[in-house]
């Protein structure tokens, strides 16, 4: 899951997704507060006071954070697991949380390498919005959700 302020960040995938060269381990379950811990921004540097001839350096932008959840779907489905369901629940608390109330998030469906390319892309683009129907209905603003079908890309 990926979070930048003002822009798209990735919520959610399907499958391993590579973090900054390393791949992450995809959860199954995490709580609210590992699901905002692992999306929120970094808090920004506390000034200090007593020093001196200091130079600010810029501050490069930090790297979009992003949380890999386990969503189970059935075979060629887009509607999501029981299981899954208290995950997404979940997950949208941590949406609706002070912390990340600002923010932005994109939701990545997945498939599999089995059928077609084009019909993976159009089942992979349910399941995100399946994600994002059940956030939004949990009381996340869909305005800050955006669906994105990714096939069997990873």
């Amino acid at each position: 899951m990926r979070q930048l302020r003002g822009r798209y960040g990735v919520v959610l995938c399907w499958l391993l997704w590579p973090l900054a060269g390393l791949a992450q381990v995809p959860l199954r379950d995490a709580s609210v507060d590992t699901l905002v811990e692992q999306l929120a921004p970094p808090a920004a540097p506390t000034a200090t006071r007593g020093l001196r001839n200091l130079v600010p350096q810029a501050q490069t932008p930090a790297a979009p954070r992003q949380v890999d959840l386990v969503v189970s779907f059935d075979f060629d489905s887009a509607e999501l697991s029981d299981e899954s369901l208290q995950l997404i629940d979940r997950l949208s608390q941590a949406l609706m949380s002070e912390r990340l109330s600002g923010s932005r998030f994109r939701v990545e469906g997945h498939t599999d390498a089995k059928g077609a390319a084009a019909y993976n892309q159009a089942l992979s683009q349910r399941r995100a919005q399946a994600v994002v129907a059940r956030l939004a209905s949990n009381g996340v603003v869909a305005q800050r959700l955006q669906a994105v079908g990714m096939g069997f890309d990873m």
